[in-house]
């Protein structure tokens, strides 16, 4: 296993960014072999966060097409995380009650713990100082509510701006 997720790494940062459906997004990020080795290290002993943030994507956007839209959802409770929220950690934010459309019954399917893989990866790299890792949702957006069949997210709880995805997406290439 811990083999398979440093190749995985090692491919991302060859590649740019490594779309979960296995194609290369015109997204470059540039990551040094440190750096590699320590998110890799860090990722294989984080397999019962990634089940959380794959059940937590089930819940609150499997029905949602786009995967920056799953990502953010991913992200959020990450800028939740680095707020402090709860008791700080993954599974204290996400299974917060009251706070995310979690279910511990949810389906952990291998697409969804693969996007949770993909921006736990990103989201470490960027806490090793790695910059431009593809973050879909800036550090203060840490609600969001969905409607529509999109996710919109806020700063605040009670808030009408939302997030106008004014960012790079790095799960899609041009065409």
């Amino acid at each position: 296993m811990k083999k398979l997720i440093v190749s995985l790494l090692v491919t991302a940062a060859i590649l740019g960014a490594y779309c979960i459906t296995g194609h290369a997004a015109d997204y470059t990020m540039i990551v040094s072999v440190e750096d590699i080795t320590e998110v890799s290290e860090q990722i294989t002993e984080m397999d019962e966060e990634l089940d959380i943030l794959a059940k937590l994507v089930w819940g609150e956007a499997r029905g949602v097409e786009s995967q920056m839209e799953q990502a953010a959802v991913v992200w959020c409770a990450l800028n939740r995380v680095d707020a402090g929220y709860d008791d700080g950690t993954i599974r204290g934010v996400v299974t917060q009650r009251s706070q995310f459309a979690y279910t511990s019954s949810a389906p952990v399917t291998d697409d969804l713990r693969a996007l949770a893989q993909d921006v736990v990866t990103r989201w470490l790299l960027e806490k090793q100082g790695v910059e431009d890792v593809g973050r879909v949702l800036p550090c203060e957006y840490v609600y969001f509510a969905g409607h529509d069949g999109h996710n919109w997210f806020r700063i605040e709880y009670r808030c009408r701006e939302r997030w106008d995805w004014d960012c790079t997406n790095p799960y899609e290439s041009e065409v």
